[in-house]
């Protein structure tokens, strides 16, 4: 309910045949002390607008005249939490900033900047490819050599943080790294309406947590268990808020992505989800079901249970480079890898306008750089 410029939320209530829930999930904070308080993390909208803005006061501040180079050090010092994907193309996209946009406006400042990667596993990258990983950390080990020379990345592997306050990312009792702007991209954890609902269906979420370590168990064909018989295919979850028991999948937008197609076919083609196993009167769709089996004596259609067709992972690494692990053991890196991250980056937008608005930003930014007033 908004009345002027204040806005306020109201509880209600709405009746559903069908409800689909695909909340997602929040960050992980694994019960680090000032996380909250003093990280950005890399999740919502907000978050990116926070971080753009902390870069660009970071470098003006350290840019006053009468900063000494203490507070230069001090105001230039990143330091990212989490060696993912998240993380790597961060630490990646920071280091472009500097090397594109920081080296003309402030070619003085660059040996100041020190950027920390910290990574509580020994590897970078866990779900890539061995040799994938060596080329990660050596593109983020390596300084770029230029007009100005970018530094290398100091990542840390194997370190897990204790701590966090307003000066200071604690390692452990001798050890401590100092930050400015402290990045957070370590995980991610259930919502809590999705610990409500578990809280409110029946044993079978219970026996599961062991698999789905808090998200919402659901069978192949993405009903949530614990209903009772009665609501069976009444209550469906897909994306990174549920997991299938049996066969647990990574939280990725591509899974996410394909279970959303499926539920919308189940749904459009008109399978009856109450059965436990839905079935559907009818023709089969020559493509959609063609592997689709029928019941016997009753010509019935039976839906096949989801299944994630595995298209691969890309990751930035920086200097217009990229890492590919596609199926079939296919691996690939630098411009090539780069080329196809993009093209599949602007082939998930869902309009054209989209695409076209992307494709703008990169040719301005390839020609004139980012425009550093909006920071």
């Amino acid at each position: 309910v908004c009345e002027g410029q204040s806005c306020a939320i109201s509880d209600f209530q709405v009746d559903y045949d069908i409800l689909v829930t695909a909340v997602g999930a929040t960050t992980n904070t694994f019960g680090v002390p000032g996380v909250r308080e003093y990280c950005i993390f890399l999740k919502q909208l907000q978050d990116a607008v926070s971080l753009r803005q902390t870069v660009g006061n970071c470098f003006e501040r350290a840019n006053l005249p009468t900063a000494t180079d203490e507070d230069r050090t001090t105001a230039l010092s990143f330091v990212i939490v989490g060696a993912g994907p998240t993380g790597v193309e961060f630490c990646s996209e920071l280091r472009d900033f500097l090397q594109e946009e920081a080296s003309r406006f402030y070619p003085h400042l660059l040996p100041y900047v020190k950027i920390h990667l910290l990574e509580a596993t020994t590897t970078v990258l866990g779900a890539f490819d061995q040799s994938l990983r060596d080329v990660a950390l050596d593109a983020l080990q390596s300084p770029r050599v230029g007009e100005f020379e970018i530094a290398p990345v100091d990542v840390r592997l194997g370190t897990a943080v204790k701590e966090i306050n307003a000066t200071h990312v604690i390692l452990g009792p001798q050890e401590a790294v100092p930050y400015a702007t402290c990045v957070w991209a370590a995980g991610i954890a259930p919502l809590r309406v999705v610990a409500d609902a578990l809280n409110e269906l029946g044993p079978q979420q219970t026996e599961a947590q062991s698999v789905t370590r808090g998200r919402l168990a659901v069978d192949p064909y993405l009903r949530v268990l614990g209903l009772p018989s009665n609501k069976l295919g009444t209550f469906f979850a897909m994306g990174d808020c549920c997991a299938d028991a049996q066969a647990p999948l990574p939280a990725t937008a591509q899974v996410a992505a394909q279970q959303g197609e499926f539920l919308a076919r189940l749904f459009a083609t008109g399978y009856d989800t109450t059965q436990d196993i839905p079935t559907r009167s009818g023709t089969k769709e020559p493509l959609a079901e063609a592997f689709c089996q029928t019941m016997d004596n009753t010509n019935l259609i039976i839906a096949r249970p989801f299944q994630f067709l595995d298209l691969g992972a890309l990751t930035y690494i920086g200097d217009s480079k990229a890492l590919a692990q596609l199926p079939a053991g296919i691996k690939g890196q630098g411009g090539v890898a780069f080329a196809l991250w993009r093209s599949v980056y602007i082939a998930k937008q869902m309009s054209l306008r989209n695409r076209l608005l992307i494709f703008g930003d990169w040719v301005r930014g390839r020609f004139f750089g980012r425009d550093l007033t909006r920071l």
